[in-house]
């Protein structure tokens, strides 16, 4: 049988390789880089990520506790993942930007095989080189639009959040403050 599905319910081989059970594999491009991200879910929980850091050194960790946002990631939907940093064994991303599920069956195969304790390097994808001011800026603002949009989508949380007082100010504190620098900056914008 051969399957390229990153979300296994039974054994799969992928090729002539057999893939351990219950891995969900993610493909995750943050600001500065991307990464490919494996959660076992059945049995012991472990998380790995694989990529390259910004200076291009190659990452390849294991870690159990893995966080996004200070929340376990294996407690986070993927489509949540936006805009939080992810931390595996003390690497810690830069915001998300895009998950999506892996479809390489060869990342694939690497990220969950039986036996499999350090993850052969890949080819470095080449970190996409940082703008230089004032371009950052404007990219700054596309990104704060972006989660800002990613918040205005998930109204299940938004009722989450106004249902608890604590959450709710501060909820309402962030959006306000939003709101007061974009005004600022939209302002300086229409003088120039």
């Amino acid at each position: 049988m051969s399957g390229t599905t990153s979300d296994w319910a039974t054994k799969t081989f992928v090729g002539n390789v057999s893939v351990e059970t219950g891995w969900r594999v993610y493909r995750v491009r943050t600001q500065n880089s991307s990464y490919s991200v494996g959660l076992r879910v059945a049995g012991k929980r472990v998380g790995a990520l694989r990529g390259h850091s910004q200076s291009g050194g190659a990452i390849n960790v294991r870690d159990s506790d893995a966080t996004v946002g200070g929340v376990s990631v294996f407690d986070v939907e993927p489509d949540h993942w936006l805009g939080r940093v992810l931390d595996f064994a003390g690497i810690t991303t830069s915001p998300v930007l895009e998950v999506s599920k892996e479809t390489d069956a060869n990342v694939i195969t690497e990220m969950t095989s039986p036996g499999v304790r350090a993850l052969a390097p890949r080819q470095a994808e080449q970190p996409r080189p940082r703008p230089e001011y004032p371009v950052s800026v404007m990219e700054y603002a596309e990104h704060a639009h972006a989660l800002l949009g990613h918040v205005a989508r998930d109204q299940q949380a938004i009722r989450l959040l106004v249902g608890k007082e604590a959450w709710a100010t501060r909820l309402k504190l962030a959006l306000s403050g939003a709101v007061t620098m974009a005004n600022a900056i939209a302002d300086e914008t229409r003088e120039q």
